[in-house]
């Protein structure tokens, strides 16, 4: 074991270890101290006073020093007399690019291996001889002068033409002399200042010499230098320099321009981490600036052509993230293309920067038929910023948001400031909307209501990106979606101008909005501003006993909490756990609130979110906890009413959702957090980039489209097949929702990796610390929650439902209370299950089961459709026909088919499979059947897209197809009993059977009854009579689809496909899942067929991924390979690659 390794309390070389090693950062080993805990008095004595000893030395020493550093004045008045002495290094200043008034200003001054000097120096100067008649110069080079803010030569640098291993730069100093410059009580090194003759901002470069000199020069900048880097070293000077630049300049914007290669350099980079703790507590915005200088063999700043160089601008988590060594990038563990592309995502170019603890919209920017789109971090005033502007403009203001509720706090906030703002859904003031002279806020489920009155307003979105989310995720708006979006569009095109807000903002959405409407000027604007940084803990739990971290404890937490002199502020992304905890602080006799969906309609919940500081100054709680339904909107701002931030995530929100429920209360107090390091919800790895999500969520569209054609129906496929083109290709949205979902299914993979880079990011700290697990409190926990279950539960057994779901649902629009909303959840469940209620099963511990497992009615709806093929397959046809023919079709909202998982099992012989088990069979590892549905689900890619499952790599244990095949039959609420081993070709193998006990339950039987009643009628029911593809070809057959692009442009092809009789056109082979041809079967030797028709196939795939395929490349390439070969081809495709070309059939004929 090695220093860095020690653990706390470890004892070396009477040492004791004090603190352990980060393990974020490679470089910082642990801390020791002395060890001291056996000594006897007179020992402990003997070593105070030997310290003491020292520190008196030292402080002697330290006043010598002090005392004998030349003042700079006198240190100015000599340096200058040696420059002015000394020649220019014309020469070598020309090849470092200066002109000749550079080489003037700089008085950069040749000299020679211990250069003379004419006169007398006092030799108290740093760099002068002891007779004073010459330079302490080891090699010939030129000195760099070293001048203060006044312009006052304070030190001088000597660069070496021809350094040896200690270094280029040297220090011009010698034995005795004293360097440092006195600054107050304390002894600094020079820095060097650097000002351009019209200077516009600050910036930071390392070194004393050529370089920030010309980057001063070339980026017109006023430029701090430090040698080696080592500005930390001096902090008063920098600080006193950096505090008069600000003031001269008028901005705390501080720019960094690193070296090449910095970021590989761990100790570097430990360097730059420093500098920007130590900026950021002296309240200034830090950016590094950035040009790809990834590798010590790219160009630093003074090596750059300025004029042709594109230049971004990091924060420090974004630039340490670039480095190979940084602790965030390791700790993701994905591959630099997937991490740069999620950074990339996060990205915003401003037009103008402003630095303003409030914000403040500038007048000046306000044209007309503009979108003004504003990044300020939050805690600095974007909603009052946003109502003083609603205030000053003579136009009416719409605002949306996405929660009704917490339009509720910027009403109240408007009304603090004198301005009035209906919601839509209080004061009747649907009724208000054609008054021109009212401001109306709504959510955008609600914006058909203001729809007609758009023209001229002001629309103010705040939290453009949360609202943007809302939509394309879809989650209340149901099948209105698509008219939402086409609202929304209309919504920005009309209006005067556009005021999109947010802490997270960025292109990406910026962009989107501005192609909404591409004749609004874009003007974007970031507010550097930030709040002072909160330090956020991230604990994981520790198992002394076991030696062991665990990573979703939330039991330190729990303690924490429950502890007499805690009062928290509770954030989490879990309903459940906000309740549960809700009814431990109340055991405990603390009185509080708790915010989530059981409790936003409550009166006190309305008060809390009209003004919520003044609700928390009045009652003063023990704790207030709060859900994502207070994720966004809501600011408090007292600093007396608690004690501890904690925070309880456990995978539901992504990042940006999580800093903002992080930072509601706004007062920096210190946050705990537990967040796993990755969510339990299903994510893809193997998808780096999001235009590899785009083609995943695509072919799943297409593969479902596919299957749901029961009867190869040619006018059902031509409709499907242009649909899906154009929406695939032009439909803004849906590109979008493909760019968001990448970014929410990377970060799903990385959650806690994720949250501490955005916090970085935003100026904070971060720091993960392990505290001892409780099973005391995670027992208390459990018990608790059970409770909540069995209370509700009870109340749901006998709570009257509504007369139909129809009734349930619209009440549940109008956010009911809690009781009501039993009520919903009630008639709900019996409509999923009809009879229910009446069956030998329906009793409290059913519903407790139903409680418990969310998905336990879809498991079994699963089966029954498994059971049932021809009804899945129809509801699916049902659910596309109404979809595809609406006049808001939206393509994004087709991903989620039910029908694909059941469509994958089929396809893997689980019906099969399941008769089998039913007869007594057993499975294993090895069993046929358990390879089979393995090997096929591992690689088959519409199986395995359909499945939905993450499936893990094959190992030398094979213990992954048993995994994956007790996950498949848990989907449909099978459960497989482990059984003792059995001796199988001479090895003990675990075996399993199907668990009879569960499989004939009553409790089974009775939902698989209740799922038949609803679903036996439905392949005659009115609503699959509805759909006559037929008849909606028929209504639209003057109709001519013109692809928009190429990649399917019958047009183009020589083949004029209308005079083609459907006899003589090409026949595509049938749909085939099983390519199980043998080239000896079609009749052609071996060689020449296989190479013809790997070539085809291949080309196909590159045709089909770039979109370039057409009808008339199919049959050219068919003809080319020949009839024989033909049905091999297509065999060969995947099912998705089969149903494209399909389509390509379809739109051309």
């Amino acid at each position: 074991m090695t220093f860095s390794d020690a653990r706390k309390n470890q004892i070396e070389n009477q040492y004791k270890c004090i603190k352990e090693s980060d393990s974020k950062y490679q470089y910082l080993a642990a801390t020791f101290t002395l060890n001291d805990s056996d000594w006897g008095l007179e020992q402990r004595e003997d070593w105070r006073l030997a310290k003491e000893a020292r520190e008196k030395t030292k402080h002697a020493e330290y006043s010598i020093r002090y005392n004998n550093s030349l003042s700079r004045t006198d240190r100015n008045c000599l340096y200058q007399q040696i420059l002015d002495y000394l020649p220019s290094d014309t020469e070598a200043l020309e090849l470092r690019g200066f002109s000749s008034a550079e080489i003037a200003s700089s008085e950069f001054k040749k000299v020679k291996k211990w250069q003379s000097l004419p006169f007398t120096i006092p030799n108290q100067l740093p760099g002068v001889g002891k007779e004073g008649k010459s330079l302490i110069v080891g090699g010939e080079g030129f000195l760099c002068p070293i001048r203060d803010y006044d312009g006052q030569v304070t030190g001088i640098q000597l660069r070496l033409d021809n350094p040896d291993d200690a270094g280029r730069y040297r220090w011009l100093s010698g034995e005795g002399q004293v360097l440092p410059l006195r600054v107050g009580s304390e002894l600094e090194n020079p820095l060097a200042v650097f000002k351009a003759e019209n200077a516009f901002g600050i910036a930071l470069v390392e070194g004393t010499g050529v370089k920030p000199y010309l980057a001063s020069k070339r980026l017109n900048k006023l430029v701090i230098g430090a040698s080696g880097g080592q500005f930390t070293a001096s902090p008063m000077l920098l600080r006193e320099y950096l505090d008069r630049a600000s003031k001269d300049l008028d901005t705390k914007l501080v720019t960094i321009y690193p070296d090449a290669g910095d970021i590989e350099n761990s100790a570097v980079m430990r360097r730059w981490e420093q500098l920007t703790t130590f900026l950021l507590q002296l309240n200034y915005t830090i950016q590094f600036a950035w040009w790809g200088q990834s590798t010590k063999e790219a160009k630093d700043i003074d090596e750059l052509d300025i004029t042709s160089t594109e230049f971004s601008y990091l924060s420090f988590a974004q630039f340490k993230a670039l480095g190979s060594n940084s602790p965030t990038k390791n700790e993701t563990n994905v591959v630099d293309i997937a991490f740069q592309k999620w950074i990339e995502c996060r990205k915003f170019t401003p037009t103008i920067t402003v630095n303003q603890p409030e914000l403040k919209i500038p007048l000046k920017m306000l044209e007309d038929n503009a979108i003004l789109s504003i990044k300020s971090g939050m805690g600095t005033g974007k909603t009052n910023g946003l109502l003083e502007q609603i205030k000053n403009s003579p136009n009416r203001a719409f605002i949306f948001g996405c929660l009704n509720n917490l339009l509720l706090e910027t009403i109240g906030r408007a009304t603090k400031l004198g301005i009035k703002i209906y919601h839509l859904h209080e004061d009747d003031a649907k009724n208000l909307i054609p008054d021109i002279s009212t401001h109306i806020a709504c959510c955008v489920d609600s914006i058909q209501h203001l729809d007609g009155y758009f023209d001229g307003v002001d629309l103010y979105i705040d939290e453009i990106c949360s609202v943007i989310s809302h939509i394309v995720t879809g989650g209340t708006l149901k099948n209105r979606q698509g008219l939402i979006m086409k609202i929304f569009e209309k919504a920005v095109r009309e209006a005067n101008r556009v005021f999109i807000l947010d802490a997270n903002n960025n292109d990406l959405v910026t962009d989107f909005i501005g192609k909404i409407d591409p004749s609004k000027k874009v003007i974007k604007i970031a507010n550097l501003a930030k709040i002072k940084g909160h330090h956020f803990n991230f604990v994981d739990g520790y198992d002394p006993n076991k030696d062991k971290t665990l990573k979703r404890d939330k039991s330190p937490l729990l303690k924490m909490m429950l502890d007499k002199d805690c009062k928290p502020w509770v954030a989490s992304d879990s309903k459940e756990f906000t309740n549960t905890i809700s009814e431990l602080l109340a055991d405990e006799n603390k009185k509080g609130y708790t915010l989530n969906r059981d409790t936003v309609s409550e009166d006190w919940a309305k008060n809390f979110l009209t003004n919520p500081t003044d609700f928390i100054s009045i009652h003063s709680p023990d704790y207030f906890a709060i859900s994502p339904t207070a994720n966004s909107g809501v600011s408090i701002t007292d600093t007396g009413s608690f004690n501890t931030k904690i925070a309880v995530f456990t995978g539901v929100l992504t990042t940006n959702h999580q800093s903002q429920i992080l930072l509601r209360l706004r007062p920096s107090l210190v946050h705990y957090i537990t967040c796993p390091e990755f969510s339990t919800i299903d994510t893809d790895s193997s998808i780096k980039t999001p235009n590899e999500y785009r083609t995943k969520v695509l072919n799943k569209i297409i593969l479902s489209s596919f299957i749901s054609n029961s009867d190869d129906n040619l006018t059902q496929a031509q409709l499907l097949a242009s649909a899906i083109l154009d929406k695939g290709e032009n439909d803004i949205w849906f590109h979008l929702s493909c760019e968001l979902g990448w970014i929410d299914n990377f970060e799903r993979q990385n959650l806690r990796k994720c949250l501490i880079y955005a916090l970085q990011e935003q100026g904070h700290t971060t720091e993960i610390i392990n505290l001892d697990s409780s099973k005391q409190h995670n027992e208390h926990y459990k018990e608790t929650k059970e409770k909540i279950v069995e209370r509700k539960a009870e109340k749901l057994l006998v709570i009257e439902p509504f007369k139909d779901i129809d009734e349930a649902n619209q009440i549940a629009k109008g956010n009911p209370n809690k009781s009501t909303m039993l009520r919903v959840e009630k008639t709900r469940l019996l409509d999923r299950l009809p009879g229910i209620d009446t069956s030998k099963s329906w009793d409290m511990e059913l519903i407790k089961n139903f409680l418990t497992d969310k998905e336990a009615i879809t498991k079994h709806q699963r089966f029954w459709m498994l059971k049932n093929f021809e009804v899945s397959q129809k509801r699916s046809e049902v659910n596309w026909f109404y979809n595809v023919t609406s006049e808001y079709f939206y393509l994004g909202s087709m991903d989620k088919d039910a029908h694909l998982k059941v469509w994958a099992m089929k396809e893997l012989g689980i019906p099969e499979l399941i008769h089998k088990l039913i007869n007594g069979y057993y499975l294993y590892k090895n069993t046929p059947e358990v390879i089979d549905i393995y090997d096929k689900a591992l690689t088959n890619s519409e199986i395995n897209a359909a499945l939905g499952i993450h499936i893990r790599p094959a190992t030398e244990t094979a213990s992954e197809r048993m995994r994956l095949v007790k996950q498949i039959f848990e989907s449909v609420g099978i459960k497989l009993k482990t059984n003792q081993r059995k001796l199988i070709d001479g090895v003990r193998q675990v075996t399993y059977t199907l668990d009879t006990d569960v499989y004939n339950s009553q409790d089974r039987v009775d939902i698989l009854n209740c799922i038949d009643t609803k679903y036996r009628g439905y392949l005659v029911s009115e609503t699959a009579k509805k759909v006559k593809w037929e008849d909606e070809r028929q209504q639209h057959s003057e109709e001519v689809y013109k692809p928009k692009s190429n990649v399917v442009d019958a047009s183009a092809n020589e083949h004029d496909f209308s005079l083609i009789d459907s006899e003589e056109r090409l026949q595509l082979p049938e749909k085939s899942c099983k390519p199980e041809i043998n080239v000896t079967d079609v009749g052609v030797s071996k060689p020449d067929s296989t190479s013809l028709v790997d070539n085809t196939v291949e080309l196909f795939r590159e045709f089909l991924a770039d979109g370039t395929l057409t009808w008339g490349m199919v049959i050219d390439y068919f003809e080319e390979v020949g009839e024989a070969c033909k049905e091999l081809v297509f065999d060969l495709l995947t099912l998705g690659e089969q149903a494209q070309i399909r389509m390509l059939e379809s739109l051309a004929t």
